[in-house]
């Protein structure tokens, strides 16, 4: 079902791009963003094509090649939308990003190294939002990532839904805002970029999320995340009570 997600956000905006190429339609900040949009539809709507929703997903050597080219797509994707927003704003392409010696290319990987830090820190408060208790963690294996996980702190699925889509929400509407600030509009474009690029597993997860009955409650774990069986759930309700939000229950 991850997989079928992963490959539905890459083939659903490769085909929405490909569309405006043979019609030879200017990509603007309307059609830039339907193609991502259409790109999540794509996704959302490949997710239950593969069958019932698994009651446990756990990471995968099988999830590298979609995710790579899952996260081309939507780097590419996103680099159009913030491109055409600049000159919806300022008139004018956005700067190219230049990597001038060790210099500049040590500032790209501490730019990026924020930027994963500020993802992960972004679920992080969502968790803590919804009273869990998040840990972050890297890992190397079946390919290097970083994640924030609350083992042992079951959430309702629409809690953790907010949880997995907070952070492309809040930093493209930061970086969007930033966009309009003319000293930082690199920063800006390709902080964007990504973002939404590295968001591709959040979009296959939450996919799988919405694929739940309604009511159900998961526990996102260090490797992957489960659904509680139905008396667990209960049991787990009577004890901690609804989360603090009473319309984080779905």
């Amino acid at each position: 079902m991850i997989v079928r997600a992963l490959w539905g956000l890459a083939m659903g905006l490769v085909a929405v791009l490909g569309l405006f190429f043979v019609l030879g339609v200017e990509v603007g900040p309307v059609h830039s963003g339907t193609a991502l949009l259409a790109a999540l539809a794509t996704c959302y709507g490949a997710a239950p094509t593969a069958g019932e929703p698994p009651s446990e997903i756990r990471i995968s050597w099988r999830w590298t090649i979609p995710v790579t080219v899952a996260s081309i797509a939507w780097l590419y994707g996103a680099l159009l939308m913030m491109d055409s927003l600049h000159q919806a704003i300022h008139g004018t392409p956005a700067p190219a990003l230049i990597i001038q010696g060790w210099p500049g290319l040590i500032g790209i990987l501490a730019a990026t190294a924020f930027l994963v830090f500020a993802h992960e820190l972004v679920h992080w408060v969502a968790f803590r939002y919804y009273g869990a208790r998040p840990r972050f963690l890297m890992f190397v294996k079946p390919f290097p990532g970083a994640g924030v996980y609350a083992e042992g702190h079951p959430l309702p699925r629409r809690a953790m839904l907010v949880v997995a889509l907070a952070p492309v929400v809040v930093l493209t509407l930061a970086f969007v805002a930033l966009l309009t600030v003319p000293q930082w509009t690199v920063l800006a474009t390709w902080g964007a970029a990504f973002n939404l690029a590295g968001a591709v597993g959040d979009f296959a997860m939450a996919a799988w999320l919405l694929c739940l009955r309604p009511g159900t409650w998961v526990e996102d774990l260090r490797d992957g995340i489960r659904v509680l069986p139905i008396g667990e759930s209960e049991r787990h309700l009577l004890a901690e009570g609804p989360p603090p939000t009473t319309g984080a229950k779905g």
